[in-house]
């Protein structure tokens, strides 16, 4: 092209395309980081309450802790009701294997074994509380009398069941599948920990009547949902495993 011709009409010259170039680079230089102020504005100010709340679920692990329960006397000094220990089961889905066949398998052995039942003693962490006159006749009474104190243990379809729920939404809050185990079976759940990842051995302290059974139809007792109000009671937010008055 000869200096002084003009271009073909429609036709634009290198410079011109280099400017619209440059003009369009600047463009994208001053959008993306707009894009991503946008972004970040939206993970803090909009989405920012349910990623905490997710965060604080990986940090934290929720455990209920039951309250203390008193000895109750009549007005003589007699003991009504006092607290001896129990032991159950628990079940932490996040500390279990990607597959827990091998460990729920064991538990499984372990709870179905036939062991002698052993005499329960005095509740840990508390002083003994002094034997009434209806204790010391009663010595020697099994503790699982009482209604809904026999040893329970979940069947294996609902374990199976409550691990999977438990992966998606609290995986670190304990389950509890066996109640009111026999000393000798907790003793060999813990002596076999190594080979039962997240599986764990709880004591707790349940109520005992020294004059017999009946007197917690008096004064009340603690126990599982019943099957044909459980539907009410988790409506109302209570767990399938829940004690109940």
């Amino acid at each position: 092209m000869q200096p002084g011709s003009r271009l073909p009409s429609g036709e634009t010259g290198p410079q011109s395309r280099g400017g619209e170039r440059l003009l369009l680079l600047k463009l994208l230089i001053g959008i993306i980081p707009l894009i991503l102020i946008g972004r970040l504005w939206y993970l803090q100010m909009v989405q920012g309450e349910t990623y905490r709340v997710l965060a604080d679920r990986n940090r934290f692990r929720d455990v209920a802790v039951a309250a203390p329960r008193g000895v109750i006397y009549d007005r003589n000094g007699e003991i009504l009701a006092r607290n001896r220990p129990s032991f159950s089961v628990e079940i932490v889905p996040a500390d279990l294997p990607e597959d827990p066949k091998a460990v729920l398998d064991r538990l499984e052995g372990l709870l179905s074994q036939a062991v002698p039942t052993s005499t329960p003693g005095p509740t840990p962490g508390s002083s003994a509380t002094p034997a009434s006159k209806t204790a010391q006749k009663d010595k020697g009474r099994d503790v699982f009398e009482i209604p809904d104190r026999q040893p329970w243990a979940m069947p294996r379809p609902e374990i199976e069941k409550a691990i999977e729920e438990g992966r998606i939404g609290g995986a670190y809050r304990p389950v509890s599948i066996a109640n009111h185990i026999l000393q000798d079976t907790a003793f060999l759940i813990a002596q076999d920990a190594v080979n039962l990842p997240g599986v764990s051995v709880v004591l707790e302290p349940i109520r005992d009547y020294p004059s017999g059974a009946l007197t917690s139809q008096v004064i009340g007792y603690m126990g599982h949902v019943p099957e044909e109000e459980l539907a009410e009671y988790e409506a109302q937010g209570y767990a399938v495993n829940a004690q109940v008055v």
